[in-house]
């Protein structure tokens, strides 16, 4: 292990203990649930929004260390967006803002909160 995948690894770690937006908001306006069957990490996304843009963003779940830091990371970086720059959020953005390049296996861990967000905006548009 290089000195940079250290510093990746406690940054990971610093953002485990501090997720202040790891919580149930009451009264959501876009919520979605996956789990991933492969590991059974979960992740519930809780989405406040008002006239287009999101105001709030809060996560439930459990799992590995990467799925519940990638959740709390794409949380804080929705919030203040438009609802139509949210919908074009990409794996490559949400890998980019957690620092890490999972191995294969962890991609998927990486990756459940945004296909939880994609399934929130699916169930909202459905309305």
């Amino acid at each position: 292990m290089n000195k940079l995948d250290n510093l990746y690894r406690e940054e990971l770690l610093w953002v485990s203990q501090n997720m202040t937006n790891k919580k149930i908001m009451k009264s959501p306006t876009l919520k979605a649930r996956q789990v991933n069957p492969l590991c059974g990490d979960e992740i519930t996304l809780m989405i406040k929004t008002k006239e287009g843009e999101i105001k709030d963003v809060t996560f439930e779940g459990a799992g590995c260390l990467i799925s519940q830091v990638s959740a709390s990371l794409l949380a804080k970086s929705l919030e203040g967006a438009k609802i139509r720059q949210a919908q074009k959020f990409s794996d490559k953005k949400l890998l980019s803002i957690l620092k890490i390049d999972p191995t294969p296996a962890r991609m998927k861990c990486a990756l459940l909160p945004l296909w939880t967000l994609r399934i929130a905006f699916e169930n909202y548009g459905q309305r």
